[in-house]
């Protein structure tokens, strides 16, 4: 039976797309997907929400981790990272790319509000077996934010960030599933269906036990 759910839901990932727009429904459960349905009568536009809800009841059933990341779109997990801070009241950029001491950064999402600034690595790939593969990445993600707090005048224009305050800026991972350890080398790791709960609980920053970045923002262009 479980091998039958896992083929009906791997199935539904295959044949349905992102929505164009967010949209929140109630969670789907293996009852939902006990019995295949023809083809055409699988609706397209299913919410990023639902497709990752899909993907970790795949990965529960013994999914292959790999083959069922393969079946997400990196764009899913950024749209549910985007509305998780704007639903917080942030203010969020997606898909920056910027420059640092001559070399190229880009920055998944970046979400502001009063004077911290969280940069978000969203990796849909990244399953909680792969714990090397998120060490690699967490060292990868803390250059990259210290690259932005060197150069975090570009924000100016783009999030509201006051003049001549000290500005807190924290890397964040996004993955899959709910990782081994919830923070490695001071960095958040989170779920990306735990993210808004993530950040309606985040903590003030000097006492969060995160690692962060400092600077201040001398004016507003």
């Amino acid at each position: 039976m479980s091998y039958d759910k896992l083929s009906v839901i791997k199935n539904e990932l295959k044949r349905t797309k992102p929505s164009s727009h967010l949209n929140h429904k109630n969670p789907m459960t293996l009852e939902d997907y006990s019995v295949p349905k023809q083809e055409e009568e699988i609706k397209e536009g299913k919410s990023s929400e639902e497709r990752i809800e899909l993907a970790l009841k795949a990965l529960n059933l013994g999914g292959d981790p790999i083959e069922i990341c393969k079946l997400l779109d990196w764009r899913e997990f950024e749209n549910l990272s985007v509305e998780a801070f704007q639903l917080n009241g942030y203010s969020v950029i997606n898909n920056l790319t910027f420059s640092s001491n001559k070399k190229r950064f880009q920055m998944d999402v970046i979400a502001s509000k009063n004077n911290s600034i969280l940069c978000i690595d969203c990796k849909h790939w990244m399953y909680f077996h792969w714990f090397s593969r998120i060490k690699d990445a967490v060292k990868t993600h803390l250059n990259r934010t210290k690259a932005l707090s060197n150069e975090i005048q570009i924000l100016s224009s783009k999030l509201a960030l006051k003049s001549s305050k000290k500005i807190f800026i924290i890397p964040v991972i996004v993955t899959l599933s709910d990782p081994r350890r919830n923070i490695i080398e001071g960095v958040p790791i989170v779920s990306v269906l735990k993210l808004e709960d993530f950040i309606f609980r985040m903590p003030y920053i000097p006492d969060s036990g995160f690692k962060y970045y400092t600077t201040n923002l001398i004016r507003i262009i």
